[in-house]
């Protein structure tokens, strides 16, 4: 339906009043002063609005937040005006930038979203909680099961060999899950555990111990530590999880023979984690939406290689708890290069 078909219900401010009374989410109206000209009857209740007094944005509770997000477009932050209540905003220029004559600020009430969040995610922690004291009994039973088997049965060591990778692909799986929930910046419970740390030993330390697969015996790893990367203040758990899903990641997608680059160095006040493959590269769309939370890139020759498309969303999640950012440079047929940016706390130096 176009604005002419909508003047077959008569004039336009009956009609905008109608729509403003019928919408749940509060709306406020602000002229380019950023005061209060109108607004509905659920913002009324949120902000205790007095008409005989129109107030200015900034004097609304969290009204500082709504109006640094006029001036500088936030985009889909969420406001918190108190702790059961968070709203998205949405706004719009009224009469176009030739000509404003304020703004109209949507206020999309999403704290039962929330909420349903906030408890998927407990039910997931607390399941993969359960599954994880069984799990390791198994895991260790198996490994004390390898050192009865006879020498002279080659089929029980191979059958054995298989369920120990199973068993190697489950718990990774479920590493990933609980740290996908407990790791989410915006969901997740964990809480950063800061202390001197140094990066380049973490990730020296990943590299060395990983267990390469038997199927790809010629894979070369080339790693390069900066000497001026600097012991800093960082949660040592996170970023060993968040370079172990990057160098798997690389280890899973280079072909066997090619190369795998692992770079730590310094940039200015920020430590840059890289790890390179030589794979089959990225299309400009899906680097858009790799690190979102179960996201996957599905073809034809990578079907086989097993995933839950939670790896790169801890990475992401990792580097925005330390306040720094992760981000992908690839082409089609040249492989992918992943950063993980970590900005360096006080004017620490390497303790040798």
């Amino acid at each position: 339906m176009n604005m002419r078909q909508l003047t077959a219900f008569g004039d336009a401010a009956v009609m905008l009043e109608a729509l403003l009374h019928a919408t749940p989410y509060p709306v406020l109206f602000v002229n380019l002063d950023q005061q209060l000209v109108a607004w509905n009857e659920a913002a009324q209740a949120l902000f205790h609005l007095d008409e005989a007094a129109p107030p200015y944005l900034i004097e609304l509770p969290g009204g500082e937040y709504l109006a640094q997000w006029l001036k500088d477009d936030h985009g889909l932050a969420e406001w918190t005006p108190a702790e059961d209540r968070r709203f998205r905003p949405y706004i719009e220029l009224i009469g176009g930038a030739d000509a404003p004559h304020g703004w109209v600020i949507f206020l999309r009430d999403v704290s039962e979203t929330h909420r349903l969040v906030r408890s998927q995610a407990e039910y997931i922690r607390l399941i993969s909680h359960d599954l994880r004291t069984p799990l390791t009994s198994v895991v260790g039973f198996t490994s004390m099961l390898q050192q009865t088997l006879a020498p002279d049965n080659p089929q029980q060591r191979t059958f054995l060999g298989k369920i120990q990778s199973g068993l190697t692909v489950l718990t990774g799986l479920l590493e990933n899950i609980q740290d996908a929930g407990r790791f989410d910046p915006e969901t997740g419970f964990y809480e950063m555990s800061r202390q001197p740390c140094d990066p380049g030993e973490i990730v020296r330390r990943i590299v060395k111990s990983y267990p390469m697969p038997a199927d790809k015996p010629d894979l070369h790893v080339h790693l390069t530590i900066g000497e001026d990367v600097p012991i800093f203040s960082a949660d040592a758990n996170m970023l060993e999880r968040a370079v172990s899903n990057l160098f798997d990641n690389a280890v899973k997608y280079t072909p066997n023979g090619r190369d795998i680059n692992v770079e730590v160095q310094r940039m200015g006040d920020e430590v840059i984690i890289a790890v390179c493959d030589s794979g089959l590269g990225i299309s400009p769309e899906d680097q858009q939406r790799l690190f979102q939370r179960h996201s996957r890139i599905v073809r034809q020759e990578t079907k086989k290689v097993k995933g839950t498309g939670l790896g790169l969303f801890i990475v992401r999640s990792v580097a925005l708890h330390h306040g720094g950012r992760a981000w992908v440079e690839s082409e089609l047929g040249q492989g992918s290069c992943f950063y993980m940016s970590l900005p360096i706390v006080g004017r620490a130096a390497r303790q040798d």
